[in-house]
């Protein structure tokens, strides 16, 4: 039988001198860390907060791993180099210090003190990371693409880890009950006992039960009774015969992880081709002004040629290798090898994680981003086959629902509806606090037999990122939330307008009567598009991933350095990057 969930707690499991002893070597430790910090290159900072992103090790604070107050500690140093930054960037800084400040004031109505300082915690982290981010794109030519290539390995051994237990899944049983996952796991893997593993892996579970551990009852499997009862069970998604995680608990936040990681990594090896962001954007200009002399357009060449005059838009296709570049130095050729490498082996983790959402993803988001790569330069047609588009879905999901009305009950979406449910109704009492921390898991229990009778009570979370932060923290911090999350996302569609567009056009003909300039268009296949590209997908993901899953506005902690990034980079303008 699955053991009773129980809740780990720093306070509860220690005495008063060991928690005064613990507290007292993280205050020192973070001092001198925080002193130390002064002398690194940010570019160094960053990747430090990569490669801990994966690490995290986990110790007697629960969910607050290392990684996280070891990325907090740099908080001085971040803020001191970019103490002078400004305009959108600025913004959201302040936003998220605000959501941090308004979770530490919801203290006073939650019943989990350590849950609510876990939050402040996360927010300072990504906080801390986002401005060591900024600092490097804006002034660091090439910091980026090396911060991410110096956490490659750790990205990368975690994904070979992955796909080895999706295919020897006792292997991942003998790791899960090991010592050492309950350093490099989320503490929640000190409940799985070997009973459930020795369940999971038995050849019964090819009948599916463990697929779905909220079926209702009347369903087939012979290890459906496990479910059928009234004590809180503790079941964790990776024990699924069709699930694997690595070091998470949960499949589908590894898949989360890993969908990141693959964006940031093709980002970095992108930028890393075209030499740095702003060099790809620099020969893109030249380009431009060489087919503008070639052409006849410029005002040198009207006289010459006699041509009509042309306004069509230009796209520069060929444009020679930027100052940098791996084609003029090839010593940045093994950058590149790295960053593909972990592309390769993120995407195949993420395959082998078994989450089928991610694989949607995984074809939906790059060509949603090539459609709208295709829409800037084609608007108006951009706009219908968009309009088209979504109609075309809403009525195929429509007729799906019609012709299989039971999806909504008998799958895992079945599931989180009755969950939505339940917080929706739960909103006009308390719409302005919403639970608290802590407190959800109370409401969750007392009103579970009203929504899955006949089920054994889980306390899952809502599975949504908006529905989180406002049972968490109520009405303020779902606005915080919601605005932290479409901003970047925003921003990051017009880096993707910019990338298309050169920075030059070409000028309309002397003694033309049209005088406006035709616009120059880089290919969308160019450095600098799928750079762009990458950025808009790596966000797009963890705000889908999160509508209807456990993770929050950064995705969680692992993914929360790569998350920083990305927001980094989709709020900085082309031209403030540094060449």
């Amino acid at each position: 039988m699955l053991r009773l969930q129980t809740d780990p707690s720093f306070l509860d499991s220690h005495s008063t001198a060991q928690i005064v002893l613990i507290l007292g070597a993280v205050a020192v430790g973070a001092l001198v860390v925080a002193t130390l910090a002064f002398r690194v290159r940010s570019r160094w900072l960053l990747a430090a907060t990569l490669a801990l992103g994966v690490v995290q090790l986990f110790g007697p604070f629960g969910f607050t791993s290392v990684a996280l107050l070891a990325t907090c500690t740099l908080f001085p140093v971040a803020f001191w180099r970019t103490r002078g930054i400004r305009g959108v960037p600025f913004v959201w800084g302040i936003l998220l210090g605000a959501l941090a400040i308004w979770e530490a004031i919801s203290v006073m109505w939650s019943e989990k003190l350590g849950s609510a300082g876990y939050a402040v915690i996360f927010s300072v982290a990504l906080l801390t990371v986002f401005l060591l981010a900024l600092d490097v794109v804006r002034r660091d030519a090439g910091g980026g693409p090396m911060a991410v290539a110096a956490a490659a390995p750790f990205v990368i051994v975690s994904g070979l880890i992955v796909i080895a237990f999706r295919f020897i899944p006792h292997l991942e049983g003998q790791y899960l009950l090991s010592p050492v996952a309950r350093l490099f796991s989320e503490p929640d893997v000190i409940l799985i006992s070997e009973s459930e593993i020795n369940i999971a892996l038995d050849p019964i579970r090819s009948l599916g039960v463990f697929a779905d551990v909220a079926q209702p009852p009347g369903s087939t499997g012979l290890l459906e009774g496990l479910f059928l009862n009234s004590e809180l069970t503790n079941f964790q998604n990776v024990l699924s015969p069709d699930k694997a995680g690595g070091v998470f608990l949960n499949g589908n936040t590894a898949s989360l992880f890993f969908g990141v990681a693959a964006c940031v990594s093709v980002w970095a090896l992108a930028a890393t081709r075209g030499g740095g962001v702003a060099a790809v954007v620099a020969s893109g200009d030249a380009s431009a002004g060489a087919a503008g002399a070639t052409s006849g357009t410029g005002a040198s060449g009207a006289g010459v040629s006699g041509k009509a005059p042309t306004t069509q838009p230009v796209r520069v296709r060929d444009a020679a290798p930027a100052a940098g570049s791996v084609a003029a130095d090839p010593a940045r050729g093994w950058l590149v090898a790295v960053h593909a490498a972990t592309a390769v082996v993120s995407v195949a983790a993420l395959v082998a994680t078994g989450s089928k959402t991610a694989l949607v993803l995984l074809v939906g988001l790059p060509l949603l981003a090539l459609f709208i790569a295709w829409a800037v330069r084609h608007p108006l047609p951009g706009t219908i086959v968009g309009i088209v588009g979504v109609l075309v879905a809403a009525a195929g999901a429509t007729a799906v629902l019609i012709k299989r009305p039971d999806l909504l009950t008998s799958s895992t979406l079945g599931d989180r509806l009755g969950l939505w449910r339940m917080v929706a109704e739960s909103f006009p009492e308390r719409w302005f606090t919403g639970f608290g921390f802590g407190n959800w898991r109370f409401h969750i229990v007392e009103e579970w037999p009203f929504y899955f009778p006949g089920v054994a009570p889980q306390v899952w979370p809502p599975h949504n990122i908006f529905l989180q932060a406002w049972t968490n923290a109520g009405i303020v911090s779902l606005v915080l939330v919601l605005v932290l999350m479409v901003l970047p996302l925003v921003a990051a569609l017009r880096r993707m307008g910019e990338a298309r567009r050169c920075t030059k056009s070409v000028p309309a003909r002397r003694g033309s009567a049209n005088r406006s300039s035709a616009p120059l268009w880089t290919s969308p296949f160019a450095p600098i598009p799928i750079a762009r590209g990458a950025v808009f997908v790596g966000l797009a993901w963890i705000l889908v991933h999160g509508m209807a899953d456990t993770t929050n506005y950064a995705g969680d902690n692992h993914t929360l350095p790569l998350a920083a990034l990305l927001t980094a980079l989709a709020l900085t303008p082309t031209r403030k990057i540094a060449a």
